[in-house]
């Protein structure tokens, strides 16, 4: 049983782009002509993220928790990720908001257009999640 390449999604770290811009380029352009979609994750956590929106062709930036846990607390954390969201926005990208943990932060994503969230508030990670259940017998080679 195969999976169509466009309902993966590989996640690259900033830290990992960091280590060999040119390498990382090769990498997605290679899962793009596959057909699959590639994610930037820990948005924000580098010196140069900016400068891997321009030049690397990711679909979805994923915004570090770092800024999604503080943002309902701290309006610096707030007006970076409202920044951040535009600017994804603007450059049709997808956006993922990690690490979000309480009601008043969903919302103030929801109000600044956050497309995706994920986190704590939602589920907690378990090796026996029932969303899991089959999975291992789907993946397995017949």
């Amino acid at each position: 049983m195969g999976v169509a390449p466009r309902r993966l999604l590989f996640e690259v770290t900033e830290t990992s782009v960091i280590a060999d811009v040119v390498d990382a380029r090769h990498f997605i352009d290679s899962l793009h002509k596959t057909g699959c979609r590639v994610c930037l994750d820990d948005f924000g956590t580098g010196f140069s993220s900016l400068v891997y929106l321009k030049h690397l062709d990711f679909d979805i930036v994923k915004i570090d928790a770092t800024f999604i846990r503080s943002m309902a607390r701290d309006p610096v954390s707030h007006v970076i990720v409202r920044a951040v969201v535009l600017m994804a926005r603007e450059l049709e990208k997808q956006v993922v908001a990690e690490g979000v943990e309480d009601r008043r932060t969903l919302e103030m994503l929801s109000q600044i257009g956050t497309q995706f969230v994920q986190g704590y508030l939602f589920d907690r990670p378990c090796a026996d999640h029932p969303a899991l259940q089959g999975a291992q017998e789907a993946i397995r080679p017949s």
